[in-house]
């Protein structure tokens, strides 16, 4: 049987076994716990390079076919290693110390386009981005990195590329697309989008739905006016009839929690108490956010999985906790809000009794995860795509003070809007 430093010795040969796949051990007091060695396992990416060194130390570099990468000790001006990237993708550079590292790119003619550094000061696995702003790439080369799964390597969260024009507005604002995630997003065809993308901000201002009592006529996002504007012609939405019952005749359909589909049902025949029914309507030309693309950028957005609970239904007219609706919706979006727990995690920033099933609705987006401040505020209140609970009548909001809020669905506000690129295969 160990003893208690055998048991340090483990703990301790687990944590360097994490960070060596590219993990992170946050440790709060001298010896890690095995609380905090759970989390870095979690924190491991699965298709991240690992160390394949005795040593521990390894340095990424990706950027578009053909580039040559020269890899130096910064303090020494060293040579470590060359290499040419072939299709496009990543390279990984083995080091044999900690220290600080300079890698330098090349085109094809052997001219320099950029250079950047990073301290290695343990073993793991150590990333260095393109030292060109995105701003430098173009859209086609972005959604093959994305594609091709290198794009997080090249860049940082909040890195940002602007389309040339967005619903006709050539500002900034309105325009600029900000990398807020990678491989985060389930792509409709399988596997992960290869990049998500955040427009801070829409020029003009939507509602969720016509009229207050909106939970329960546009049945949360699924029905929204908003979503409607991120579908494409020939596209279905269904949107909750709270005036079916059992005398109502005519074709409805209803929402299949074990396929996640709507099936369509005949009434009244088929009629069951207490089932929410949907009407479905079907787009005869693209809506605002697809047709307010510049030419050709619809062919990069790939459909994902959007995910938002249900909100009031059935015959449910009481607005009391008790009678909600806890079925999540699975929709097929090109553009989409992003829910508050996509941008929030499960920090509390709601504000007086507002709660939405922030659980349901999505995991916080890696740009976000780390907490600043300055990146919650914003000069105009937005809308987020799930509703809340204190109501029939609310959606959450993303208020300027950074905080989320609610209020009547028929109010206007901007929109944050997302969409993703660089479909990977499954």
């Amino acid at each position: 049987m160990g003893n208690f430093n055998d048991v340090v010795r483990k703990l301790k040969e687990l944590q360097s076994t994490i960070i060596s796949k590219g993990g992170k051990v946050n440790v709060a007091h001298t010896n890690p716990s095995p609380d905090e060695l759970i989390a870095g396992v979690k924190s491991i990416e699965t298709n991240r390079p690992q160390v394949t060194a005795a040593n521990g130390y390894a340095i990424i570099v990706a950027e578009r076919a053909g580039t040559k990468i020269k890899l130096y000790k910064e303090d020494t001006n060293t040579l470590v290693n060359e290499i040419t990237i072939g299709s496009g993708g990543y390279v990984t550079f083995t080091v044999d110390s900690i220290g600080s590292y300079k890698a330098i790119a090349y085109n094809s003619e052997g001219t320099e386009i950029w250079f950047n550094s990073v301290s290695v000061n343990e073993p793991g696995v150590f990333n260095i981005k393109v030292g060109l702003p995105m701003e430098s790439y173009s859209w086609d080369e972005l959604n093959e990195a994305a594609a091709e799964g290198y794009i997080k390597y090249m860049f940082n969260k909040w890195d940002s590329k602007k389309l040339s024009s967005f619903m006709g507005s050539t500002t900034a604002d309105h325009r600029t697309a900000y990398f807020i995630g990678s491989e985060h997003d389930d792509a409709v065809g399988g596997g992960k989008a290869g990049a998500t993308f955040m427009i801070l901000t829409t020029k003009s201002k939507y509602k969720h739905w016509n009229t207050s009592n909106t939970n329960d006529n546009g049945v949360s996002w699924v029905g929204s006016l908003i979503r409607q504007n991120c579908l494409k012609a020939g596209e279905d939405y269904y949107t909750f009839d709270k005036t079916v019952t059992e005398s109502t005749s005519g074709t409805y359909y209803v929402f299949d929690d074990v396929n996640g589909v709507f099936v369509e049902q005949t009434l009244p025949n088929n009629y069951v108490a207490g089932t929410k029914y949907y009407t479905k309507t079907t787009l005869e030309a693209d809506g605002a956010f697809i047709a307010g693309l510049p030419e050709g950028f619809v062919n990069y957005l790939v459909q994902v999985k959007k995910r938002t609970w249900a909100g009031y239904g059935g015959d449910v007219t009481s607005e009391t906790l008790a009678k909600l609706d806890s079925r999540v919706i699975e929709t097929h979006d090109w553009m989409f809000a992003p829910s508050s727990s996509e941008v929030f995690g499960t920090t509390d920033r709601f504000t007086g009794t507002v709660f939405d099933k922030r659980e349901l609705d999505g995991e916080q987006y890696e740009a976000f995860k780390e907490f600043k401040e300055n990146r919650f505020r914003y000069s105009a209140d937005r809308w987020f795509r799930n509703p809340s609970v204190p109501s029939s009548n609310y959606f959450c909001y993303w208020a300027t003070s950074g905080y989320v809020y609610y209020y009547n669905a028929n109010i206007t506000y901007a929109v944050p809007l997302c969409f993703c690129i660089g479909n990977k295969s499954a």
